[in-house]
């Protein structure tokens, strides 16, 4: 009879642990083994990842070498199990880390290289700098890894300064950055800004008429306060001289909502100079220049708020800010796929399909699975899906027990 219930107990657990493994399926997000989209022209997904706040020498330094440096393996760990199986499951076209990559934004070069090596680990990632990518031959089943620095990266707008920024450029590359993609032949632009120095500037509303005509920073009614201020905005009037195509903004700010929209209300802390102390928000001005400047913007990823939040602009354009993919908010990741309009989506099906599976379940499976798509442009849709893995204890509680019990398993058999 033990030896039943202890036989019962293990495959119990082993199969937990293996649909641990498998858990994006249940949000729709399956396209291994051959299944879902395989024409790479045909659709393009961005798998978003926010707010992983790598820790290291001070989690040591505070709880001692033993238990911190176990904290960090498996924290480390739980953040890969999260990253890889979406990968896996998702074959998403690239990746995006929408700021505070680390925990810490006054690390001394070698503690934040070391970070970086184990975010690269995790992510899988053999590279993060934009440009280095776009000219090294990829690895297989290698796919792009964008970033935006975070105030733990790089610091607030008062904080910002030329050795953050050469930190962040020798592993990351260019803090503005912009890159196209081709969905079903057409054209997508995705543009990458540092968030933290939109604000460090000064608005002057009496020139808000001539801005409309205006193609240059020098004429916008805004005086930047710091060097990157100037490299944000001027990167920004030079894009907008652009053709205008359908365009993705990566930020790690949130845009300008209203209070109560989410979680977090607009806030805007200045130091005596004006510069940036803390910003929950891009603040209105900037968020309206911004709009001005890209009347083509049709969606837009952020982070910074570790709740998340999905918002609709009153100019129709999208906003998900992405909560933390950190084991405290739920290990939570974003899914954006890009389709053809008219043409069936897999994971749009595959998630209808499983929503009314679950219709008769006595709560809404909405409270726990989100996904929805929008038009993104003349001729295309987008599905945005988020999942989550759940408090990283349950990622302990089954890793452990399952070894736990296999030793147990082997100790019975070995004694029959």
């Amino acid at each position: 009879m033990a030896s039943s219930i202890s036989i019962r107990q293990f495959f119990v657990w082993v199969s937990k642990t293996i649909a641990y493994y498998a858990y994006p399926v249940w949000f729709g997000i399956f396209s291994s083994f051959g299944i879902g989209p395989s024409d790479s022209n045909g659709s393009f997904t961005i798998m978003g990842v926010a707010d992983p706040q790598i820790e290291g020498n001070h989690k040591v330094e505070a709880n001692g070498f033993f238990k911190g440096t176990v904290d960090l393996l498996g924290n480390d760990l739980y953040l890969r199990h999260l990253v890889q199986t979406n990968k896996f499951w998702g074959k998403p076209d690239a990746m995006v880390l929408l700021g505070d990559l680390v925990s810490f934004q006054h690390l001394d070069v070698t503690e934040f290289q070391n970070r970086i090596e184990r975010l690269k680990r995790i992510t899988g990632a053999a590279t993060f700098n934009i440009n280095e990518a776009a000219v090294s031959s990829p690895q297989v089943n290698e796919i792009p890894v964008w970033t935006v620095p975070g105030n733990h990266d790089v610091g607030y707008g008062y904080e910002l300064s030329e050795a953050q920024t050469q930190k962040w450029n020798s592993s990351f590359g260019p803090l503005n950055w912009v890159t196209k993609v081709s969905v079903a032949g057409s054209p997508v632009r995705i543009l990458g800004i540092n968030s933290l120095a939109l604000d460090n500037v000064q608005f002057y509303p009496e020139m808000a008429s001539k801005f409309r005509s205006c193609n240059s920073l020098s004429c916008s009614g805004i005086l930047p306060l710091s060097r990157e201020a100037v490299d944000v905005w001027t990167f920004l009037y030079e894009q907008a001289l652009q053709p205008q195509i359908p365009t993705i903004l990566l930020t790690h700010i949130p845009f300008y909502k209203p209070a109560g929209a989410c979680v977090d209300s607009p806030f805007i802390s200045r130091s005596d100079n004006n510069r940036v102390r803390l910003q929950n928000h891009i603040s209105f001005e900037a968020t309206q220049h911004i709009f001005h400047l890209f009347p083509s913007i049709a969606l837009i990823l952020s982070g910074h708020d570790h709740m998340g939040c999905d918002y609709n602009h009153p100019n129709g354009v999208i906003e998900h800010t992405l909560p933390s993919v950190m084991g405290f908010f739920g290990g939570n990741i974003g899914f954006v796929e890009l389709t053809l309009r008219g043409i069936p989506s897999f994971r749009r099906n595959l998630h209808a399909k499983f929503c009314n599976l679950l219709s008769i379940l006595p709560f809404s499976v909405k409270d726990f699975v989100y996904s929805e798509t929008k038009a993104f442009g003349p001729f295309l849709d987008m599905t945005f899906t988020r999942t989550f893995a759940g408090p990283s204890y349950i990622w302990w509680a089954l890793h452990i027990s399952t070894c736990v019990l296999t030793v147990l398993r082997l100790l019975l058999i070995s004694l029959i």
